[in-house]
């Protein structure tokens, strides 16, 4: 396991743990306490989705890339993944989970998201 992989374990750790302590320490009280949270778990899902991402694609690549770039790449799929899921809590949260948002959001959302997986 390259040491870079340890460094970004740590790092989800931390914004888990964050997040966590948010959730337990700040009332609900308006628009902030919203998007703080959801900023914090976009990035928490997304270097926690990288690393067995990275596991995958280091794999399948056959050593022709560096592990750096095999990383950025997983990274990537991470966070594209990661904002399906924090914009999914977002629609929820500004209560505008309608069958219409829904459709709208997702239709892109998974062109966008095949077109990556495609790319790799």
């Amino acid at each position: 396991m390259p040491p870079f992989l340890f460094t970004v374990i740590l790092i989800a750790l931390a914004l888990w743990g964050g997040l966590v302590k948010y959730l337990f320490s700040t009332a609900p009280s308006g628009i902030g306490s919203i998007i703080i949270p959801l900023a914090l778990l976009l990035f928490a899902v997304s270097f926690t989705l990288s690393i067995p991402m990275y596991f995958h694609l280091n794999k399948k690549s056959k050593n022709l890339l560096k592990h750096r770039q095999i990383f950025r790449k997983s990274l990537k799929i991470g966070f594209i993944i990661g904002i399906g899921i924090t914009m999914f809590l977002a629609l929820n949260a500004f209560e505008l989970l309608t069958a219409l948002n829904v459709a709208l959001f997702t239709i892109p959302y998974l062109l966008i998201l095949w077109q990556e997986l495609k790319s790799q």
